[in-house]
């Protein structure tokens, strides 16, 4: 990692230098403190040419991290803007940030990953739910201590979101209580597209209410939900194979679903991947790590 000063002296000098439209500024992984996002934050103020702003995984402090965000308010012209890897356990700095992206009707990628945001992820899910811009706006969270209390808060505000079209929650501490309230989500928003899930403790009853809401949502054309908790026993074999094929059959949106390194077991997957060749939307399907036999993967495998 380079030293406080050096990243302070080029950090002037790339401002220094950095002219013309279309700027890209990208600071990764430099150890800036709260001076250095002070720096760039005063930058920001007075340029209005920066589209990309890349400051990943500098660690800012709380007041780094509000200094830089408290200036993107000024700045309207920005397009992606990546703050992943740095500290954002401040609500009061997340509702400052959701504020200032609220503002910003060019902005289409906002990613977050990795910024130890927990229980605070609520200040900014429930307001950029309510941005009015209409260009779409990505929205990466993934490993960020995301609990099944901060998807019940967002729930209302994620309904009525008119903006958000792809969330990344993959990583984070999602159960079954958590996607049972995104499934409620899902059958009355209109908006969002791609919702990724993986990684997170969502098990059977869970992934079962989701894909109930598919059966509804006509919007949605990727999820992914591999790397969950599914571990299918005796009991429900082939039940959610048999849900899966009812949203296969009736949903004409969904392109991608992905479903790898979940346990299945063959009599899941043979319930759903027979109605596969009936399904012409679905372009991608991931079952990778599911220990499927050659007799079951046959069917899709000419799709």
């Amino acid at each position: 990692m380079p030293s406080e000063q050096g990243s302070i002296e080029r950090i002037k000098k790339s401002l220094e230098e950095a002219k013309g439209p279309g700027l890209c500024l990208s600071f990764f992984s430099d150890g800036l403190d709260s001076f250095g996002a002070d720096l760039i934050g005063k930058f920001l103020k007075s340029n209005t040419t920066v589209t990309d702003l890349e400051l990943y995984g500098n660690k800012f402090t709380s007041v780094g991290t509000f200094l830089l965000v408290k200036s993107l308010k000024r700045n309207t012209g920005l397009i992606k803007l990546a703050l992943g890897g740095n500290n954002f356990n401040d609500g009061f700095v997340l509702a400052t940030l959701a504020e200032a992206v609220n503002s910003h009707p060019n902005l289409v990628f906002l990613e977050l990953g990795d910024s130890e945001m927990g229980g605070n992820a609520t200040f900014l899910l429930s307001k950029l739910a309510t941005r009015r811009f209409p260009k779409p706006l990505i929205l990466i969270l993934n490993n960020n201590d995301i609990t099944d209390d901060v998807i019940a808060a967002s729930a209302q505000a994620l309904e009525n979101n008119t903006s958000l079209t792809e969330i990344n929650l993959s990583e984070n501490e999602i159960t079954s209580a958590g996607a049972s309230v995104l499934a409620k989500v899902l059958k009355k928003n209109n908006t969002l597209k791609v919702l990724n899930l993986f990684a997170n403790a969502i098990d059977y009853q869970g992934v079962l209410a989701l894909f109930e809401a598919l059966k509804i949502n006509r919007t949605l054309t990727t999820i992914d939900l591999s790397s969950n908790e599914i571990y299918t026993s005796q009991d429900n074999q082939g039940k959610l194979g048999a849900r899966i094929a009812e949203v296969l059959m009736e949903n004409s949106s969904l392109t991608a679903l992905l479903l790898n390194d979940l346990q299945l077991g063959n009599e899941n997957i043979l319930s759903f991947v027979r109605v596969i060749r009936a399904n012409t939307s679905l372009t991608a399907l991931g079952l990778e790590g599911n220990a499927i036999s050659d007799q079951t993967r046959r069917p899709w495998l000419k799709h």
